[in-house]
């Protein structure tokens, strides 16, 4: 375990593993390492603050307490789970210190299609990500196209 004194903030050429919390974007990175407790692709889950926030970890990293890691099979794929994750509205106990425990996030079931489906939906979810992120091709982009197109027609 680390002591907080001795975790670099910053990445260098040693330390360039992150160490993730339970925080949301770049709030979840704690330090950097240089050692990988996960190395392959896998879905974080808080445990406590931001509880159920997800993200999709596909470089090696160091989880830290508060973070529940779920490593997926060969028979699921890591981007398929973080979509399905972020369906689910975690039961959270109203008494005690509200948390999310292993157990807890293990009573849930998953689908699990074949590969090919899996493949399919991530591509469509990624897809409406970028289109939906992405201002430059987007619902501004299509804005600003039918804006254009409205201006043509009116010219004529």
């Amino acid at each position: 375990m680390f002591q907080k004194i001795d975790i670099p903030k910053k990445k260098t050429d040693l330390y360039n593993i992150p160490i993730y919390s339970n925080g949301i974007g770049d709030n979840a990175i704690y330090g950097y390492t240089d050692i990988a407790k996960i190395q392959t692709k896998c879905v974080t889950i808080a445990a406590r603050g931001t509880i159920g926030y997800c993200a999709l970890r596909k470089e090696p990293f160091y989880p830290i307490i508060r973070l529940i890691s779920a490593e997926p099979d060969e028979r699921l794929m890591a981007e398929f789970l973080y979509y399905y994750l972020q369906t689910i509205k975690f039961k959270i106990p109203e008494t005690g210190i509200p948390q999310l425990t292993i157990p807890m996030v293990s009573d849930y079931l998953i689908p699990v299609p074949s590969k090919p489906v899996q493949k399919r939906i991530v591509e469509v979810l990624d897809n409406f990500d970028k289109i939906c992120s992405d201002l430059k091709i987007g619902l501004p982009a299509e804005i600003e196209a039918r804006q254009k197109q409205y201006e043509y027609y009116r010219d004529k």
